[in-house]
């Protein structure tokens, strides 16, 4: 039997950080990872590949939407083939995850998988904003087990309140686990009991078409000063800034959320490769944010510097 763990949690709120954690916590040996990244590069595989484990990036779009169902299915397929005692799925911060139980049925046939639960992410300081903006965070509540609010560390102590409010009264009977840099206790991450009932699923998909995806592609001239006063030009018009960037020689993860930004040095295992796709950053945006127009301003004046964005 093969548990499968459904981690979701909109952008930014640390699930990559999580599933890493989440590894070392699991009591299994062998394990598989699916990351699904909802932008047209993907970065987090890169991240969940030091782990050691089999990783495959499903990018571009939902692994729950149409689109890209079938590849979600054929990686499930292709890691049960090796019989894992777990497999470890991130979806996709816009996906809308509702459908999973069908998706697992459809996949297995002979009853070698078992649905462990779905433990959602949530930001604890900027939860507040995305509940009200974003569709696919209520679908993500709905269709989770367990609630774990990350990066209580950057809240206050008002607004980690109002983050756990809008929980208790979104999901009352579901449990709620308060950590910082995605920390994990292995009592909160136990197989969830799912009544029989509900095994078909709690829904039907619909895409958040309100959500958008840019890539960014830059040049090396950037010093790493100049790039940070760049970013600080539109991410608050964005959900998401995400990519690896090289800067003065040295190579970086920008990893910015609405108006927190993040430029952390990445250092390379020996004999490990390069991360696929530098210079070119994914940005996220969605209804009511006017994310195009802020990094096209942005970019004014910079040709010497901005390859393209599209």
């Amino acid at each position: 039997m093969t548990e499968v763990y459904l981690i979701t949690g909109f952008l930014g709120a640390g699930k990559t950080c999580f599933v890493k954690n989440m590894v070392k916590a699991l009591p299994h040996e062998t394990m598989d990872i699916i990351v699904n990244e909802f932008g047209r590069e993907g970065i987090d595989g890169a991240l969940l590949h030091k782990t050691g484990l089999q990783v495959k990036e499903i990018v571009n779009g939902s692994i729950f939407c149409t689109c890209r169902l079938d590849q979600f299915e054929e990686a499930l397929a292709s890691s049960l083939s090796r019989k894992p005692e777990a497999i470890l799925v991130e979806a996709s911060g816009l996906s809308d995850p509702m459908n999973i139980r069908r998706v697992l049925d459809s996949v297995d046939g002979s009853g070698k998988l078992h649905y462990a639960g779905a433990w959602c992410l949530v930001d604890a300081l900027n939860f507040p904003k995305v509940y009200q903006t974003a569709v696919a965070v209520k679908k993500q509540l709905a269709v989770s087990d367990v609630f774990i609010v990350n990066k209580t560390d950057l809240a206050s102590e008002a607004v980690l309140q109002k983050t756990l409010g809008i929980l208790k009264e979104a999901r009352p009977e579901c449990p709620v686990y308060t950590t910082s840099f995605g920390q994990v206790q292995p009592r909160w991450i136990l197989p969830v009991e799912i009544p029989e009932a509900e095994r078909g699923g709690r829904g039907i998909y619909q895409m958040d078409i309100t959500n958008k995806s840019y890539l960014l592609e830059i040049k090396d001239s950037f010093t790493k000063q100049e790039f940070e006063a760049f970013l600080d030009r539109f991410i608050r018009d964005t959900y998401r800034v995400k990519g690896f960037v090289r800067l003065e020689g040295r190579l970086y993860l920008a990893d910015c959320t609405s108006d927190r930004r993040q430029l952390l040095p990445w250092e390379m295992l020996p004999g490990e490769k390069e991360p696929e796709g530098i210079n070119r950053v994914v940005i996220l945006g969605g209804s009511g944010l006017p994310t195009a127009g802020s990094v096209k301003k942005a970019c004014s004046g910079l040709e010497d510097k901005i390859i393209s964005f599209k």
